[in-house]
């Protein structure tokens, strides 16, 4: 796929291997949707954010895009929910038009795949990722429930594919679980930006869309509605630690609640079949989740997901820094839950926690926030409010996130216990 413009990129996409897993070809909608949000995933990567003015970065991205059908993309409805999904999923203002493709085969005739072996049919779609979530979700329902998945990877990483491949046949083998059919796709930019990662948008908020539209084509093609987002509540609300960082694509909302309820209808829509996000994970934190594993011979193996937000580390041996926030929530997740660790990190957060910089900052701010929720101090209840409404989480809903976050916060203080003293005045003011 070339991205052209004020920059020239390409796209590399590799959905040979997708296609051979699924049991049907995409509609040449589901064909546009996939074209859409690859194209919408690269220029959310080679789109840097301006933040030098003490501004949100905010971009104002106008996006032509070919596709087979664009009578059926350019209905006001139909742009209005994607431009909406956008602007949830990153802060930005999108707007889309929509061509055709020149000497485009339109139809919607393919050939359908051979059925697979009949103890390879699905009942559900599930995102796998290889990182703890993930890891941890899935085998919770192999254990609890009697679901049978089909996976979708998207290698947008190296060393991803052997990852996730080895994890899988792990717990297959683990368990004495049946195969679990899994398809991949391959996705990474090819020279222009691609050359060096500082060229690139460090956040990609979209990314998501990217997936999930994968996602719902795969369920699609098996006739099944359901697809499960392996996330835990905690990281799907994904409350920010300030108040400036409700803004904008400061946190990211790649699997909260509204973006996979409007995604869902969007999808639905698109495919002219019912898709519906769920998160089974939605009201534990992450480890309540990995709790529930405990007694089951996991250890080892959940120690062999991925966390840190570091993916390029190049430090023998070591795949987690062991400060930034995703280590510090798995290390918090595995002492919750009694399960050994067995993860090789770069700093010990418990013997030698950051005592300067940028960590030792967002290592006390974690556990000041969880100090003022469990004191119930309005500031901290306050700013919990006003997120969920920017957010558009349900009143009925809201409750049940509360008791939610004060589970977390015990958590925090349990495991990590409180922050130095005279720490909360910072609080306050950031609230």
């Amino acid at each position: 796929m070339l991205v052209d413009g004020a920059v020239e990129q390409r796209l590399d996409l590799r959905v040979d291997p997708f296609f051979d897993r699924i049991s049907l070809l995409p509609s040449d909608r589901g064909l546009d949707l996939l074209r859409i949000a690859a194209g919408v995933y690269a220029i959310d990567r080679i789109q840097r954010r301006n933040f030098r003015k003490g501004g949100f970065g905010v971009r104002c991205l106008a996006v032509k895009i070919e596709v087979r059908q664009p009578d059926f993309w350019m209905a006001p409805a139909v742009v209005e929910q994607l431009e909406q999904i956008q602007a949830l999923l990153t802060g930005d203002m999108w707007s889309f038009t929509f061509e055709a493709i020149s000497a485009c085969s339109q139809g919607d005739e393919h050939q359908g795949r051979l059925e697979w072996p009949v103890d390879q049919t699905v009942d559900r779609i599930a995102l796998y990722s290889g990182g703890l979530d993930s890891a941890a979700g899935l085998a919770h329902r192999l254990i609890h429930g009697n679901d049978r998945y089909g996976l979708l990877t998207v290698r947008h990483q190296a060393g991803l594919k052997s990852l996730c491949e080895g994890q899988i046949s792990a717990i297959q083998n683990l368990l004495g679980s049946a195969e679990i059919p899994t398809a991949s796709v391959v996705a990474g930019l090819r020279k222009g930006k691609a050359v060096r990662l500082s060229l690139q948008e460090r956040t990609q908020r979209t990314r998501t869309f990217f997936f999930c539209a994968l996602a719902a084509i795969m369920a699609r093609a098996h006739s099944v509605k359901d697809v499960d987002v392996f996330e835990n509540g905690v990281g799907a609300i994904n409350f920010p630690l300030m108040t400036g960082m409700m803004m904008g694509a400061f946190a990211t909302k790649g699997s909260h609640p509204t973006f996979l309820r409007e995604m869902s209808s969007f999808c639905s829509n698109i495919l002219d079949s019912e898709v519906s996000f769920h998160l089974p994970f939605g009201g534990m934190t992450k480890g309540e989740i990995l709790k529930s594993l405990l007694g089951h011979g996991l250890d080892g193996w959940l120690s062999s997901s991925r966390s840190c937000v570091h993916t390029s580390m190049r430090v023998k041996g070591i795949q987690h820094c062991g400060v930034c926030p995703a280590c510090i929530e798995r290390r918090q997740a595995f002492a919750v839950a009694g399960i050994e660790d067995e993860t090789a990190y770069q700093v010990d957060v418990f013997s030698n926690p950051p005592n300067s910089g940028t960590e030792a900052a967002y290592f006390r701010l974690y556990r000041e926030e969880a100090a003022a929720w469990i004191a119930t101090r309005p500031s901290a209840l306050r700013r919990m409010g006003w997120h969920l409404r920017l957010t558009n989480v349900p009143a009925d809903q809201r409750e049940q996130v509360e008791a939610l976050w004060m589970r977390h916060s015990q958590e925090v203080i349990e495991v990590f216990g409180d922050a130095p003293a005279g720490a909360l005045v910072r609080t306050k003011a950031a609230a």
